[in-house]
């Protein structure tokens, strides 16, 4: 009697046993690792920013920020095999980059899955239209010089107009008084007409991602 408890015992054991080592490759076999790279539009690493990792359903980072090294690399760790939302943000040629949409991940299990994504691809731009027009003769105005400034980095459209010009990109309209712009939807921008006495406020865009938006500004001509 005492022989067949034993064997009972022993039994118990080695089932208990197999069943807990089971458990634990379930553990881990349901981990992947995120490794993530932030790029420009020529390829070039982007490492002044910040990236937040989400569930789909969620708006609460489930990380903590995490910042690019100098190579462009977000190296997310160990995560449990799932879909994801990756949320970034950086400065990139003094212009702040958000994603149009948000990039979707796959982790799976037991496997090293790398995602780049490119800050400068049309899914995080819009275009901006510009047309200038000779508010006395309708014509259209050749060689208006704009001055497009991005409502970032603690812009505020009453500081000294000098440091307004330090923050902006000045372009210069063609013969058919056009200017095209692909712009980052982060933030709206301000635009200006310099005619070389005074600055004129024209008014402030917003671009939407994959969009065009066509404007047509009115100036006077000294």
């Amino acid at each position: 009697m005492m022989k067949r408890f034993f064997m009972l015992f022993t039994l118990a054991i080695l089932v208990w046993g197999c069943n807990d080592d089971e458990d634990y490759d379930v553990v881990l076999n349901s981990s992947g690792n995120l490794l993530v790279k932030l790029v420009d539009g020529e390829g070039a690493p982007v490492a002044d920013g910040q990236l937040m990792l989400h569930l789909p359903a969620s708006t609460e980072s489930l990380l903590e920020v995490l910042e690019p090294d100098e190579a462009g690399n977000v190296d997310l760790g160990t995560l449990r095999s799932g879909e994801y939302l990756i949320d970034w943000y950086v400065n990139h040629n003094g212009l702040l980059y958000t994603p149009g949409t948000y990039l979707g991940v796959q982790v799976l299990a037991g496997e090293a899955v790398e995602k780049q994504i490119n800050i400068e691809s049309d899914i995080h731009l819009g275009t901006l239209e510009i047309t200038i027009i000779n508010a006395d003769t309708d014509e259209l105005v050749n060689g208006a010089q704009l001055l497009i400034v991005q409502n970032a980095f603690g812009f505020d459209s009453d500081m000294p107009f000098e440091d307004i010009m330090d923050r902006g990109m000045q372009y210069t309209t063609d013969g058919e008084g056009h200017v095209s712009l692909k712009l980052p939807t982060a933030k709206s921008f301000y635009i200006y007409y310099l005619d070389g006495e005074s600055n004129n406020y024209l008014g402030r865009q917003n671009v939407s991602p994959g969009d065009v938006r066509e404007v047509e500004y009115e100036i006077t001509v000294n």
